[in-house]
């Protein structure tokens, strides 16, 4: 599923866009679960992300979220889909921002009349957004692409608008700033408990080592004694003759 949203060069164009896409993630989250308040994360294979800029005129375009199931057929039951068009009715009903168009990439890219060539991704690798791009470097990087290629400079608040203009009737929606700074600890948690794995396994060979020169030290002792003991007796032997 592709998520299509307009914005335009107006000063809270690029924010809008954003909010209406807060607006419509939170309603998608509720009808997805069950109708019942959800936050939905990148741990969400259904949660969507931005991954491209689609130009329409001179005027503006469309910001395109997909996402990690980038399909709008083929998921269990069709519970996805079901969801997002009752999302999109509840929005085109009491939403605040216009609904999205709904769909997939390539029928956005065909209607507008596009290539890929004509398109401007987000990602590092130009691929759909996965639980490792999502991020606020990711909205960032989608809002520096969007401006470029339409020559617009970049509004510095846009955040402080985007949150000050979101409508999500009460339901949850996630701060990307609070995600990423989850993942941080978690990674540097992860990178404590390697340390201390390879510093186990470090103590553990020199053990390994210790003991192996302890064994060697051992046999050549053994044989040293040996060697004396049969010297000892050839002496005795000597004298007996």
């Amino acid at each position: 599923m592709a998520l299509a949203f307009w914005v335009d060069s107006r000063p809270d164009g690029v924010a809008a866009a954003f909010a209406a896409h807060d607006e419509y993630l939170s309603i998608f989250s509720y009808f997805a679960n069950g109708q019942t308040k959800y936050m939905m994360t990148p741990n969400d294979q259904f949660y969507t992300a931005p991954f491209c800029y689609m130009p329409k005129s001179r005027k503006g375009g469309f910001i395109v979220f997909t996402c990690q199931v980038p399909w709008l057929h083929g998921n269990p039951l069709g519970e996805s889909e079901r969801a997002h068009h009752r999302a999109h009715e509840y929005m085109e009903l009491k939403g605040k921002y216009d609904v999205p168009h709904l769909g997939t990439v390539e029928k956005f890219m065909t209607t507008l009349g596009l290539k890929e060539r004509d398109i401007f991704t987000f990602t590092n690798d130009g691929c759909y957004p996965t639980k490792r791009d999502i991020s606020e470097a990711l909205e960032d990087k989608a809002v520096e692409v969007t401006c470029a290629a339409m020559g617009w400079d970049i509004p510095q608040n846009w955040r402080i608008v985007r949150k000050k203009e979101s409508e999500t009737h009460g339901l949850p929606i996630l701060n990307l700033a609070d995600w990423d700074q989850k993942q941080r600890k978690n990674h540097k948690h992860t990178n404590n408990n390697n340390d201390s794995d390879n510093a186990s396994k470090k103590n553990a060979s020199h053990a390994d080592t210790t003991q192996v020169a302890q064994s060697k030290g051992d046999e050549k002792n053994n044989k040293q004694v040996n060697l004396q003991e049969e010297k000892k007796d050839s002496s005795t032997d000597e004298y007996q003759c």
